[in-house]
């Protein structure tokens, strides 16, 4: 995956940057906490089985650099960087990054 900005990820995915520095990059992403590592960005998918939001904690203490969540979460959900996106497409979603 080439660098993206937080900025690039919230628009990539038609959401909005809650929190974070806009022009702050990841490179690499993950879909599964447990083979997350520091410095990725974190999608959180929902599926029929599992909703990954409950993993952001996990994410988030393992070094995510930013989470993507579903956009019906509340504002004060728990993370670092929120962008939307976080759903099976298409959805709005919201980015959390820290900083």
């Amino acid at each position: 995956m080439a660098r993206v900005s937080l900025a690039e990820a919230a628009r990539g995915t038609e959401g909005v940057l809650l929190r974070g520095d806009p022009e702050a990059t990841v490179g690499s992403y993950s879909i599964d906490t447990r083979t997350l590592k520091p410095g990725d960005l974190f999608f959180a998918l929902v599926g029929p089985n599992h909703d990954a939001h409950r993993f952001v904690p996990d994410a988030i203490r393992k070094g995510a650099a930013a989470v993507v969540i579903s956009g019906e979460r509340p504002a004060n959900f728990p993370g670092r960087r929120r962008s939307s996106g976080s759903r099976t497409p298409p959805g709005p979603s919201r980015t959390w990054g820290a900083g």
